[in-house]
């Protein structure tokens, strides 16, 4: 990536299996998420924790796709 990318450019770069963007301004790796509630997402790595915000627009395709990550049973 070049530093002036665009994130729907990184975006297309990315596997589409583990990145989705969660609102307009952040794409997240679903292989952190530890947990979605109904307008935030949740990511851990070690020590280092962040809930960031997700529209509505994209809670959908964020769910569609953890569960096609992870299954639909037990918790994320």
């Amino acid at each position: 990536f070049d530093q002036y990318s665009t994130l729907g450019e990184a975006q297309r770069r990315l596997p589409a299996d583990r990145f989705i963007r969660c609102n307009y301004c952040y794409l997240v790796n679903i292989d952190y998420v530890v947990q979605l509630d109904s307008d935030s997402v949740t990511l851990a790595d070690g020590s280092f924790r962040a809930k960031l915000a997700v529209s509505r627009s994209r809670k959908k395709a964020l769910e569609k796709a953890m569960i096609s990550r992870f299954g639909s049973g037990g918790s994320v």
